[in-house]
């Protein structure tokens, strides 16, 4: 009868050397993984707060009052649209108006007069920009040309 006490004590003392410690660490990580949660959760509703508040902000602006929900946006989107539909009926036949024809002809012949005074000054500017001699950056190459021959033939005199 003494080797089931034997298995008995053998199976407490591994469990109070290595399975107890082994779960109470387990335990103090779910700890500090269960703090952490609540903190992230303690931030997120913050932020959720923080953006509810934004969108009421943009809402007032808008001109929505307390009503802000998905419907009453439509619904003024809707609304809006058929206004705009209506207002550019309006300039549609405002444009198509012998009065504005006169107008419209005066805008177009103020457009060609301004391309093409645009492609003279265009290529006159080409033509004066850039001189053979003068690179991009400035720089005179045909002075810088003579100045080197200069010092060639000073280098060769010295010698």
């Amino acid at each position: 009868g003494s080797i089931p006490l034997a298995d008995a004590a053998s199976a407490m003392a591994q469990a109070v050397g290595y399975e107890l410690p082994a779960l109470k660490k387990e335990a103090a990580r779910a700890e500090k993984e269960l703090s952490e949660l609540v903190r992230r959760q303690g931030e997120y509703e913050r932020l959720a707060a923080a953006a509810e508040e934004r969108y009421v902000a943009a809402c007032d602006k808008k001109g929505l009052g307390t009503d802000c929900s998905r419907e009453e946006i439509g619904r003024r989107l809707r609304e809006s649209r058929s206004l705009l539909r209506a207002t550019f009926a309006r300039v549609a036949a405002l444009c198509q108006s012998e009065e504005m024809g006169g107008a419209v002809e005066y805008y177009l012949a103020y457009v060609r007069h301004c391309l093409e005074a645009a492609a003279r000054l265009g290529a006159d500017v080409g033509a004066k920009a850039a001189p053979p001699d003068v690179t991009a950056d400035g720089a005179d190459r045909a002075g810088k040309a003579a100045k080197a021959k200069g010092k060639a033939k000073g280098a060769k005199g010295g010698e």
